[in-house]
């Protein structure tokens, strides 16, 4: 990793940036602004339209996007669901899986047997991979503690690895992720309400999992409440196992995003309205799951701006921002322009953090990713054999070709 003052990003061959301000929805989902053969000053962690600089760098054959911005993800985990992957080709359900004890009760397990030290090392080298693939901000959730100590291992954990990587790391807290095993039949509700109140000051978010197998209606309304009184960001899983009308929470709560959304249907689109919240679409998530993908275009159709994630985790192992674009374009109906808008200011503006990052603009910060590639279209076709030559983050150049594994070594030395 490289840390120069000021320098230029000389010649860029194309600029591909959502124009404007604010979300973009509707027919305005895909403005993209191009500029050709184009200069980027970049001082002190920021885009800049000039200046001098103490170093120019060639970028004539390169293209250029800005920063990922990856808003859903549960990456912070210990050990792993293989046999998972196995037991769900041969056609067990995700309900199945719960009730047998596997699904998110063998990562609770495995999570909790673990130090900071071990789910450490082992997120890194995800994290490093999502790096690798263009993510310069990146969401996690914390969910696999459900209790107060292991909630606040995982935001630990966080907190390191944004130290460690200079990624941008937006940390949300999850304690309704799931019941915890010693109070799987009782009223949960209660303890995730005191789990968010004593960590309140240390997450960027909260969430819930609304839904079958998760928590109804009514608890997770109690959970919001609560949050809502701590002036706590809200965000929510809903309809991706069944529709039991988690989107109707938008009426009461302001929802910066709503997640999932594999059965939200027609007349839920109102809710997303109300409540002004953008739509969060995991198309690797219905991938792995073997699930209908979600309709971009129902949502675009109704003004109703889209988000794409990776939701990385343990049931969807997959840190790649260019395979869920690849996925939005062929199996949601995205064309590559909605796709990059769907990728960077818009999720970063469902994270509260759209002032700062997700168009290349002056004054905003340095997050910009530099590929040898023919096109915008061409980023998300090669998808895992097209990387970037350079990710900067907070204007801090990676090297992905050469300083990815003594970054990783370096990490996993602390």
């Amino acid at each position: 990793m490289n840390q120069i003052s000021t320098y230029k990003l000389e010649n860029i061959r194309k600029i591909y940036t959502p124009s404007g301000e604010g979300y973009l929805s509707g027919e305005d989902q895909g403005n993209i602004q191009i500029l050709d053969s184009y200069d980027i000053y970049i001082r002190d962690g920021r885009f800049q339209s000039s200046g001098k600089a103490d170093k120019a760098i060639n970028c004539s054959d390169l293209i250029a996007v800005p920063g990922f911005v990856d808003s859903h993800t549960h990456m912070v985990y210990a050990g792993g669901r293989e046999q998972e992957f196995v037991m769900r080709a041969r056609g067990v359900s995700y309900l199945q899986l719960l009730q047998s004890g596997n699904g998110i009760m063998r990562t609770v397990t495995a999570t909790r047997n673990s130090d900071e030290h071990r789910i450490f090392r082992e997120t890194f080298d995800r994290l490093m991979i999502h790096v690798m693939h263009g993510a310069t901000t990146v969401e996690i959730k914390t969910g696999y503690g459900m209790d107060l100590e292991n909630e606040r291992k995982m935001l630990n954990v966080m907190y390191s690895l944004e130290k460690k990587s200079g990624i941008r790391i937006v940390k949300t807290l999850l304690p309704m992720h799931s019941r915890p095993p010693e109070n799987y039949q009782g009223d949960y509700v209660s303890d995730a309400v005191d789990i968010m109140k004593k960590l309140r000051p240390e997450a960027d978010f909260t969430d819930v999992f609304c839904d079958s197998g998760a928590f109804s209606l009514e608890e997770a309304e109690r959970y919001l409440d609560a949050c809502k009184a701590e002036n706590m960001p809200i965000r929510i899983h809903a309809d991706e196992i069944d529709n039991i009308g988690a989107t109707s929470l938008a009426e009461k709560f302001r929802i910066y995003s709503m997640d999932h959304l594999l059965k939200t249907r027609s007349g839920d689109l109102k809710y997303f309205r109300k409540g002004g919240s953008a739509a969060t679409l995991l198309p690797i998530t219905a991938f792995s799951l073997g699930e209908k993908y979600a309709d971009a275009r129902e949502f675009i159709n109704n003004s109703i701006p889209v988000c794409i994630a990776s939701d990385v985790s343990p049931l969807s192992p997959v840190p790649n921002m260019q395979f869920a674009g690849n996925l939005a374009i062929r199996m949601a109906g995205m064309s590559p322009e909605e796709v990059l808008t769907a990728m960077t200011c818009n999720p970063a503006i469902s994270l509260n953090i759209g002032k700062d990052v997700g168009r290349i603009q002056e004054g905003k910060s340095a997050d910009i990713l530099l590929f040898r590639a023919t096109s915008l279209e061409d980023i998300f076709y090669r998808w895992e054999s097209l990387l970037p030559e350079m990710v900067i983050s907070r204007g801090r150049i990676i090297d992905v070709k050469d300083s990815f594994r003594s970054m990783y070594k370096n990490g996993c030395d602390d």
